[in-house]
């Protein structure tokens, strides 16, 4: 499903007068820059790259993993991610994938042999029935995760992966685990993973400049219950997390270290397959005032960006920011105010207490949201847009009018098919 994300906040400024943005380069831009000058998150074959350099489009023969190009015959993932390819079995010996002529590795890292559920290479590391082991174990059948030598040793929804993805390394269950099995995330990446009942999976992430992080988690193949979605800082203290579904963690990050720990909160069924998406948007830096009706409102250029402002209530009187976007076809909407920068008041201090609403072209209200994001922050999403022009408006709370405040905001609008 394509994705464009909008966000508003500290970098150049695009206004409705037309003054262009900056452009886009090392010193802005975590993934890579398109030949429209726009940064791209840098993660498709059409379009991969990181830290600011021209995208790349990857061969026929090629996907984008880590934001670079490489081969795509190793069946939904490089052999030290235990995807492998026909003639690794799905991974090396050590981590139970094997030779076709080991049938997916020993009985003791979880491959075997025929008769103990590994099978040969034209059974696809074990039979119809144990796939070389279970669900459970990173074994399955064909359609959960077993395979023959064309599947790449399973699906995208069981841990074998798709093109372009990344399958977590266990045990990642605790940050020293994290550290030590090799997986660190340094840019855009797409991770697939199964959480096992009342588990954490933690994956280590740096970060080499202050940008807005996008974290989102959704279920693969099933709707996730009962879990949270948090971002760490460098000595594991939790810094913010989501547990409404679906989970989308908006935060601005500074250059160091990260974990994101992805937590079952209560009892439910093993095994549950989930996918974790690591993005950044671009900034387009800050709003252009007057900006407080749809006529001067400041224009949101995609199709992944972010946009910051103030909006302020004095003497009775309310400050709306306002900003117009285009959907090209039907699409859904979601917007939410996150902090205006790294170190500004955050949202769960109740110190931003903004407001938000979605207008078409005709001025008429489509949704309004006061308090649904972080603490007193502002989401709200819309579906069904048919193509068109439409507005998303920014102030404070209704709650503050006649009160003398200043609410300092970055506005990030995602559009999606």
């Amino acid at each position: 499903m394509a994705a464009m994300i909008l966000l508003v906040s500290g970098g150049s400024l695009l206004t409705g007068c037309g003054m262009p943005a900056a452009k886009c380069g090392p010193g802005n831009c975590l993934g890579c820059c398109d030949a429209q000058g726009l940064c791209a998150p840098g993660v498709s074959t059409q379009a991969c790259g990181t830290n600011g350099a021209a995208c790349v489009a990857c061969t026929a023969s090629q996907v984008c993993t880590f934001s670079a190009c490489g081969m795509a015959s190793s069946g939904g993932g490089t052999a030290s991610t235990g995807g492998g390819t026909a003639s690794t079995g799905g991974g090396t010996a050590s981590t139970g994938g094997g030779t076709a002529s080991t049938g997916g590795g020993t009985a003791s890292t979880g491959g075997g042999t025929a008769s103990t559920g590994g099978g040969t290479a034209s059974t696809g590391g074990g039979t119809a029935s144990t796939g070389g082991g279970t669900a459970s174990t990173g074994g399955g059948t064909a359609s959960t995760g077993g395979g023959t030598a064309s599947t790449g040793g399973g699906t995208a929804s069981t841990g074998g992966g798709t093109s372009g993805s990344i399958a977590e390394i266990e045990p990642n269950d605790t940050k020293n685990q994290a550290d030590s099995n090799g997986l660190v995330i340094t840019g855009a990446a797409v991770v697939t993973g199964t959480l096992g009942n009342a588990e954490a999976d933690i994956f280590k992430l740096t970060v080499t400049t202050t940008a807005v992080l996008r974290l989102e988690l959704t279920g693969a193949g099933s709707t996730l219950t009962s879990t949270k979605l948090a971002l760490l800082d460098s000595g594991g203290v939790e810094i913010s997390n989501e547990s409404t579904t679906p989970q989308t963690l908006l935060k601005w990050v500074t250059a160091g270290t990260y974990y994101v720990d992805v937590v079952r909160t209560a009892t439910a069924s093993a095994g549950t397959p989930y996918v974790l998406t690591f993005s950044f948007p671009t900034g387009r830096g800050t709003e252009s005032e007057p900006n407080n009706t749809s006529v001067n409102g400041n224009l949101l250029q995609g199709p992944d960006s972010y946009i910051s402002g103030i909006s302020v209530t004095a003497d009775g009187g309310i400050d709306t920011d306002v900003f117009e976007f285009t959907v090209s076809q039907v699409s859904r909407v979601q917007a939410e105010i996150i902090e205006r920068s790294a170190t500004s008041t955050t949202c769960e201090s109740n110190g931003i207490d903004s407001y938000l609403k979605l207008t078409g072209s005709a001025g008429l209200q489509i949704v309004a949201d006061d308090d649904s994001g972080r603490g007193y922050c502002s989401r709200l999403s819309a579906s069904n847009l048919s193509p068109g022009t439409y507005f998303m408006q920014v102030g404070p709370s209704p709650t503050l009018s006649g009160a003398a405040t200043t609410v300092d905001y970055t506005l990030v609008l995602r559009i999606s098919q």
